[in-house]
């Protein structure tokens, strides 16, 4: 049997051993589980299992619940689940069962007028207008966090999925949500746990919203047609060219960083995600140092793309400019 030890040592519980007789071992322990009787003795057997593991949230399990929630049979996904939550309670709560229910939707999942695809990865604005947020609020305004975990309710509330799954469907990376829990870009409901009076009201009004959109986006199509799609060379040097002399003449450093500022706002406009999650057009630049695009200059002109209205005037242009080729590309895949 082969053993594939190229594998993430920090998954500690479930990466293969690298020797033959802890091999040996693993196989012998799980060939004596496969004979036991599967309701009786082999619960027993599991039961005893877990009273010696790690905690089920612990990050060494790596991708074990998702195996277990997806390619396991129903009998043996049972049987864990019934031996799982017991060595779990020393409070009177079980972590396992705190972890699920921060993985399930706010509201019950069911038909809600919309449908998952219609839910962008980075809701718009108007939409929390809609829902009467206020700006100014911490979490349950315009934050980021909250922005993230939002979209991904909204596809919980309409098809039941787990919260992993809502995020996958997405598009949003699991490294964002399996990091360790101060590095985490996107939470589970656990984290709003000093809003909770304030969340089914919420997500009940940005649900009832995207449900009255009249000619709602799919977004989820979009994000598969244009998943790795950057502003090409000759594109950007297009658009250059109506910016006046002043935008050709620039330092070549510069206009490297407009450009990949550019690429990630359409791309955003066209797939309703973050431009976090852009493809780089570094790519166009092989010679390019990869910190410039993470530079503050290049933030400066993340913002100013952003905010045309407090921009300088070649920004200002510019964000015309991208608004219509956006539209452009959008009006192209419609008709394409």
């Amino acid at each position: 049997m082969a053993i594939n030890t190229r594998v993430r040592r920090s998954n500690l519980w479930v990466t293969p051993p690298l020797s033959a007789s802890a091999t040996a071992g693993l196989l012998d322990i799980a060939s004596r589980l496969l004979d036991l009787h599967p309701r009786t003795a082999r619960g027993l057997a599991f039961t005893a299992l877990a009273d010696r593991m790690p905690l089920p949230t612990s990050t060494g399990w790596g991708k074990t619940w998702t195996i277990l929630r997806r390619d396991c049979s129903s009998a043996f996904r049972t049987q864990m689940i019934e031996a799982l939550p017991r060595p779990f309670h020393p409070r009177g709560t079980s972590p396992l069962t705190v972890w699920r229910r921060a993985r399930q939707p706010v509201l019950p999942a069911r038909s809600r007028g919309y449908l998952p695809e219609h839910i962008p990865q980075w809701l718009p604005d108007d939409w929390f207008t809609a829902a009467g947020l206020n700006p100014a609020e911490p979490f349950l305004g315009r934050s980021v966090i909250f922005r993230r975990f939002a979209a991904v309710q909204l596809v919980q509330m309409a098809t039941g999925m787990l919260f992993e799954e809502a995020a996958y469907f997405l598009g949003i990376p699991e490294s964002w949500h399996q990091a360790p829990e101060q590095l985490k870009r996107l939470t589970p409901r656990d984290s709003f746990t000093h809003h909770t009076d304030q969340l089914p009201a919420v997500l009940e009004q940005l649900g009832r919203h995207a449900a009255q959109l009249t000619t709602p986006v799919n977004y989820r199509s979009r994000r598969l047609r244009f998943g790795d799609w950057t502003l090409s060379p000759e594109d950007w040097r297009t658009l250059n060219t109506s910016l006046g002399r002043s935008a050709r003449t620039r330092p070549r450093v510069l206009d490297m960083l407009n450009h990949a500022c550019a690429s990630s706002m359409i791309w955003t406009r066209l797939t309703g995600s973050e431009w976090r999650l852009a493809p780089s057009a570094s790519v166009h630049y092989p010679d390019s140092d990869p910190a410039d695009f993470d530079s503050e200059q290049a933030t400066q002109i993340r913002w100013q793309l952003a905010h045309p209205d407090t921009a300088r005037s070649y920004y200002q242009k510019l964000h015309r400019l991208l608004i219509q080729h956006s539209n452009d590309l959008i009006e192209h895949a419609h008709t394409g």
